[in-house]
Formats: C-alpha cells, sequence, structure tokens
C-alpha cells in the first residue's frame, strides 16, 4: 500500500518536504483549516521518482529550459520525450508519465486494439474517420502506432535522459501522486463506511477516464482487501482513449467487468447512460481542471445524480500557485488549464449543493494539485442541511474539443 503521511499542519515543517510548494499555499491551507479541518498537506511516496541524486539534475535541466529560448524545441530532441510529445495533447500522454520506468513510451498496448470493433460494431479508428475523415483517421492512428514503439532512453552519469524527464518533472511526479492520494482517500472511504465495507460488488465511474489507469489500480488494490467491483464505467468522447484503457484493462484481467461509454460529458446526460443513484467511486481526476466554471459546476451537479448515497466524488484541481509553472506553460506547452486556488474550488463545490462537512482536501507536497474528496450524503445527513445554494440552470454552449 502506498503511503500517504498524513501529519497536523502545525507539526508539518518538521517532517513534510515543503521544498515545492508554494507560500501562498501553505498560507491558504493553514486559514482554511479553521473552516474544514479535514485538508492537509500529504507525503506520497512515488516508487517511479529518481533518486535524489538524478532528481538534482532534473530540477537543473528545468532551470535551464525554463529560461532558454529555444527550450521548447530543446526539450523536445530527447528521443523519448519527442515521442511522447507527438500525443501530448491525448489521454494516452498520462499512460507513459504514470509508468516512466518502462521501456517503451506506450508499453503494455497493442496497436491492434484500434481495428476492434468495440463500438456498436466499429472500431476506433472507424469512429474517427465517421466523424473527421479518413485522412485525419489514418494520421491519429499511425501517431498512435509510433508513440507505442517509442523506447524511452536513459541518461547515464550527469546526462539526463527522457527516463530522468518523464519521471523526475515535478508535474510528471505530480500526475502519479494525484491519482495514489485519490486512491488512498477512496480506499480509505470504502474501509471505514460499513455500507461499503461489506460489499463486493461496488460499481466505479471514470469521467474522461483516458487509459484508465488509475482506475485500475484502484480496483486491484481493493480487490487485495476483499472489495470486489462487479463493474467499471468509463466514458470518455476519444474512442481512441477508450480503445486503449481496454487493452490496458486485458491485461489485467479486468476487461470482464468493463462498461465502455463514448459520450461526451458536457452534452450527454449521464443519468442517460449510468443508472442514478448507482455508482460508489465516482472519479473525475483528469478533467475538471479543463472545464470553465459554469461547465465544471454543471458537472458537479449532474455527477451528484449517478452517486448512491454515502458514495465518493474525487477530483483534481492544479493550483493556481505551483512551482515549475514557466516550464509547464511555456516549454511543455501543456493545453491550457483552469487553475485555482483551493477556496474557488470549495465556493464550486458549495454552489454545486454539497454538504461542505463530508468534503476532504489533500494537497501532495509537489505542490502542484489539489485533490477534493466528497462522500454525498445519505438521506438522513441531507435533512440536517439547513441551508442550501441553487444554481440556475446553464446554457449548452457549444466547447471546443480537441
Amino acid at each position: 500500500m502506498v503511503n500517504a503521511e498524513k501529519l497536523d499542519f502545525e507539526n508539518q515543517n518538521k517532517y513534510i518536504d515543503l521544498k515545492y510548494v508554494k507560500p501562498k499555499v501553505i498560507d491558504e491551507v493553514e486559514v482554511l483549516k479553521n473552516t474544514y479541518p479535514d485538508i492537509e498537506i500529504v507525503n506520497i511516496f512515488d516508487s517511479e521518482r529518481p533518486n535524489d541524486y538524478r532528481q538534482v539534475l532534473v530540477d537543473q535541466k528545468v532551470e535551464e529550459l525554463e529560461n532558454s529560448p529555444e527550450g521548447y524545441n530543446e526539450l523536445r530532441k530527447y528521443p523519448g520525450v519527442g515521442r511522447w510529445a507527438q500525443l501530448i495533447k491525448r489521454a494516452i500522454a498520462l499512460h507513459t508519465l504514470y509508468n516512466p520506468n518502462n521501456k517503451f513510451v506506450g508499453q503494455g498496448i497493442d496497436p491492434n486494439i484500434y481495428h476492434e470493433n468495440l463500438f456498436n460494431g466499429k472500431s476506433a479508428a472507424d469512429v474517427l474517420m465517421n466523424t473527421k475523415g479518413n485522412e485525419f483517421s489514418q494520421k491519429i492512428v499511425d501517431t498512435y502506432k509510433s508513440f507505442i514503439s517509442g523506447v524511452i532512453d536513459q541518461g547515464k552519469n550527469k546526462t539526463i535522459g527522457s527516463r530522468d524527464l518523464l519521471s523526475g518533472v515535478i508535474d510528471s511526479r505530480a500526475v502519479r501522486t494525484r491519482a495514489t492520494i485519490a486512491m488512498e482517500m477512496a480506499f480509505d472511504h470504502i474501509e471505514n463506511d460499513p455500507d461499503f465495507s461489506n460489499r463486493n460488488n461496488l460499481i466505479s465511474a471514470s469521467l474522461a477516464c483516458g487509459a484508465a489507469g488509475p482506475v485500475y489500480n484502484l480496483v486491484n488494490h481493493l480487490k487485495k482487501q476483499r472489495h470486489d467491483f462487479s463493474k467499471i464505467i468509463l466514458v470518455d468522447s476519444d474512442p481512441m482513449a477508450l480503445a486503449t484503457a481496454v487493452c490496458l484493462g486485458r491485461g489485467q484481467n479486468l476487461d470482464n467487468k468493463i462498461d465502455l461509454q463514448l459520450k461526451n460529458l458536457l452534452f450527454d446526460p449521464l443519468t442517460s447512460f449510468i443508472e442514478p443513484n448507482s455508482v460508489d467511486i465516482v472519479d473525475l481526476l483528469g478533467l475538471f481542471e479543463y472545464l470553465p466554471t459554469e461547465y465544471g459546476l454543471e458537472l458537479l451537479k449532474k455527477v451528484k445524480d449517478i452517486v448512491r448515497p454515502g458514495g465518493l466524488i474525487l477530483f483534481g484541481n492544479m493550483l493556481d500557485e505551483r512551482p515549475q509553472q514557466k516550464f509547464f506553460s511555456n516549454v511543455v506547452k501543456w493545453p491550457t488549464l483552469q487553475q485555482r486556488k483551493i477556496s474557488d474550488v470549495i465556493d464550486m463545490i458549495k454552489l454545486s449543493d454539497f454538504d461542505l462537512k463530508n468534503l476532504k482536501i489533500r494537497i501532495p507536497s509537489e505542490g502542484v494539485y489539489a485533490i477534493y474528496g466528497i462522500k454525498v450524503s445519505k438521506p438522513n445527513e441531507e435533512a440536517r442541511i439547513h441551508s442550501r445554494s441553487v444554481v440556475g440552470e446553464l446554457g449548452s454552449t457549444a466547447v471546443q474539443e480537441y
């Protein structure tokens, strides 16, 4: 079990390495603890990170690239990183960050999966062809195949390699610890609630699931603790992401539990393909920060409809004050995110009509993300909520999809 060291805030400087956490974030956590006591900065063990010596080399290289006018091009000269960057805007890119010590960028993925009929008799390539045309479809499939076969080169001595960057850049580490803390929160929730701890037919739903690596890790870990899942609902608007998730699920003998849903979360009502009040754990781990506030509010309200009373909603949001911001924005050129203060996200949760007494917040010590866990109130708990904020129905303005 990965260890999340949970410490009292007043003593955390003695135990937690706050090297990367911005002072404004530390100050905000200290203030918020007066109102929301279940908020902590925590250390998360990351088995994929470099050793201390190579971590220093990575930090130095990041600073060098940040201050170079050619940083973007220099980064992509590393063979493995260059291959990874071909699909940086696609969910499959996170698969590499979860597994930077693999030999290949897309290890474990069989490219034949993109031609398998997974969507009502159509393959992922077919779906792309029908929506984007044959030329675009072929280009995407070819790029995926190139991505999958890319080798992750290693650095030696004082020389940095792709493996060092993919494992040691703070954003890479933060993606992994974000997933780990979400798993910890789900595990604690199920273990500590008798309504869930005695059940072996749990249902999870991952919205904008991508390659679904963290979902499978959670399912496998809970199974070892005698908590089995009967269904894993994977929802995404990208057929290539869902096909990738199926392939990786088969590699872990979980494909018989997978329920694929090729849906647009902003326009397809969740209850049209997920039974109301049926899901135990819902995660939006890699989605929420891509949504403008109005869409985030609307989606949170929709998600509440599918969660079983007593169930858990998990999501993360990148902090507005974070390390290596220039590297993330200007060198890596990751797609634009809605970076938010913790208090701003709390306000969104409040406006979405959740009981804030059921809110848990964790900030991994990489200082990049805050992870939020919301327990959905049971009927008897709902009756004790005295004040509620109501958000009017929001218009369905079109959102540009990648």
